[in-house]
C-alpha cells in the first residue's frame, strides 16, 4: 500500500494495542501524498481462547482522493481456525463507496453465482470453514451476504463427504437467493442430494439422489430437477422464456431511492453521476 516511489510522499504511525486481555493488534495509520491524497489505517488483529478459536483478522481502511474519491473498508481472514486446528475458517468482508458513481457494496464473504460483479467492487473470499474431522470425513461449508443499492443477496452450502478405501460418499445442501428491487425480481435456487462412489479397475463408478429448485420471476417460473443415480430429470414450471432484465441506472437510483436531486445536466439514464 505504500510503495517506494520518486515523487511520493508519506507519513505513518504505528501501535500496538491489547483490548479485553485477549484480543491483539498492530495498527499503522498514514498519510500517502501521491497524484492526490489518502488517509488510511492497516492493521492486524488477533484473538485466540485456548484450545477454542484463534482468529487473524488482516484490516484496511481509507479514505482515497486519488483519482476517483472513494471510502474503503477491508478485512480477510488467515490461519485462523474455530473449536478444533484442523477446522480451518477463511473469508473476507468488504465496504466500498463511490461517491461520484452513487455507487457502493457492503459484502461478507462474496457475492451470488449469478450476479455479474461490476468490475469495481471488490472480490471477496467466501466467509466458510474446511474441518477434516478424520483421515476419511471432512465437513466444509460457506456463507455469503452481498448488498448494494439495487440488490441484496445472500446464501450458504454444507457438504459432507468421507471416503473409506476404494467407496466414497457424501452429502450436500445449499440455497442462494438475489433480489433486485426496481424493476423487482427474484432469484432463489434450492439444492440437497446425496452421492457415492466406489473406485473399479475399469474406472468410478458415481451414483448421486438429490433434488433442486430454481425459482425466479415476475413472472414466476422455474424449473424443478430430479437426480436419481445417474439419471437427471428436469421439470420447467411456470413463466420460463428467458428475459434481459434491465439494470438500474446509477442516477435513477440515486433519485428515486435516495431522494437525493440530481445535479443540473444529470439525465435519471446516466451510469454515473459527478456533483
Amino acid at each position: 500500500s505504500l510503495p517506494v516511489k520518486r515523487g511520493a510522499f508519506w507519513l505513518a504511525g504505528g501501535v500496538k494495542f491489547i483490548s479485553y486481555g485477549f484480543i491483539l493488534g498492530d495498527a499503522l495509520l498514514y498519510v500517502l501524498l501521491d497524484d492526490g491524497f489518502e488517509l488510511g489505517l492497516l492493521a492486524l488483529a488477533r484473538m485466540g481462547i485456548p484450545e477454542l478459536l484463534q482468529i487473524n483478522l488482516a484490516i484496511e481502511a481509507g479514505l482515497s482522493l486519488r483519482g476517483e474519491p472513494t471510502l474503503f473498508a477491508r478485512a480477510a481472514l488467515y490461519d485462523s481456525w474455530l473449536l478444533h486446528r484442523d477446522c480451518k475458517i477463511t473469508g473476507g468482508f468488504a465496504l466500498q463507496v463511490w461517491p461520484q458513481k452513487g455507487d457502493a457494496v457492503i459484502t461478507l464473504g462474496g457475492y451470488h453465482p449469478a450476479f455479474k460483479r461490476p468490475d469495481h467492487y471488490p472480490e471477496v473470499d467466501r466467509l466458510g470453514f474446511n474441518w477434516a474431522i478424520s483421515d476419511a470425513i471432512v465437513v466444509k461449508g460457506g456463507c455469503y451476504f452481498a448488498m448494494t443499492p439495487r440488490e441484496a443477496m445472500g446464501g450458504g452450502r454444507l457438504e459432507v463427504s468421507g471416503r473409506w478405501g476404494p467407496l466414497s460418499a457424501g452429502f450436500y445442501a445449499g440455497v442462494d437467493g438475489l433480489i433486485r428491487w426496481d424493476p423487482f425480481y427474484f432469484n432463489v435456487d434450492i439444492v440437497v442430494g446425496v452421492w457415492g462412489a466406489v473406485d473399479l479397475w475399469f474406472g468410478t463408478l458415481r451414483f448421486e439422489v438429490g433434488v433442486g429448485l430454481h425459482v425466479e420471476g415476475p413472472p414466476v417460473g422455474g424449473v424443478a430437477t430430479l437426480k436419481l443415480a445417474v439419471f437427471s430429470i428436469a421439470i420447467p414450471f411456470g413463466d420460463t422464456t428467458p428475459r434481459e432484465r434491465p439494470y438500474l441506472k446509477v442516477a435513477r437510483t440515486i433519485q428515486d431511492h435516495l431522494h437525493v436531486a440530481l445535479p443540473p445536466g444529470a439525465s435519471v439514464d446516466d451510469d454515473r453521476v459527478a456533483w
